[in-house]
């Protein structure tokens, strides 16, 4: 019983190791997609929404890529 244990505690520590040297896991890897061009984390965009221009910036929310809003209107000095 205490060999069963032992090796089930070595898998829960071995495991994630394996899992996060793994090459499709790299967290810079992850872009947002905005009129079929990729853009990185931290990346911002101007779009119009609503009839409005908004600037939105690529970035992560639960372990996904999502657009923020950053502020109304568009401040083109700052945009990819």
């Amino acid at each position: 019983m205490k060999t069963a244990l032992t090796a089930t505690m070595m898998a829960f520590l071995i495991i994630p190791t394996a899992f996060a040297q793994s090459s499709h896991l790299k967290l810079g890897d992850c872009t947002c997609r905005f009129q079929g061009a990729d853009f990185q984390e931290g990346q911002m965009v101007c779009a119009r929404i609503s009839g409005k221009e908004v600037t939105l910036q690529c970035d992560r929310v639960l372990n996904n890529t999502s657009w923020k809003t950053i502020q109304d209107g568009c401040d083109q000095q700052n945009l990819s």
